[in-house]
């Protein structure tokens, strides 16, 4: 299966282009409407991707190195993005889910793991919207 990316935020300045699939945008929207109604989340990730993502990765920090080429996005709640780096300048955001808890069980891992074959298998394109 190849996964369908649109630039989340297109015509905006940004040090770190961000590209969502529908999947992943879908998984956002519901958090955000349920969970986030101040879409403080989504003010965030402008802010991380204005500013460019390599200035927030670190161990505790909200972006998050899990191996592979893959990185998780939070906010502070249990709310994931999940997703890798193209060409250094664009995230690709393949996943999206609510964890369960502070640890990945293993449903949440399976999912992690399927983002790093997408990324190795190239299984991925970017459209216009």
């Amino acid at each position: 299966m190849i996964h369908q990316v649109t630039d989340y935020l297109p015509g905006r300045m940004l040090a770190t282009r961000v590209w969502i699939s529908d999947a992943a945008a879908a998984a956002f929207l519901k958090y955000q409407k349920r969970e986030n109604p101040k879409n403080y989340f989504a003010k965030k990730l402008e802010r991380y991707a204005t500013n460019g993502f390599r200035h927030y990765i670190s161990e505790d920090g909200p972006i998050k190195n899990e191996g592979e080429g893959i990185f998780r996005i939070g906010d502070g709640s249990l709310f994931r993005l999940i997703g890798f780096f193209e060409n250094g300048s664009n995230f690709i955001v393949i996943d999206a889910f609510l964890k369960k808890g502070q640890r990945l069980n293993a449903s949440e891992q399976r999912r992690i793991d399927e983002v790093i074959r997408v990324r190795l298998e190239k299984r991925w394109s970017k459209t216009d919207g």
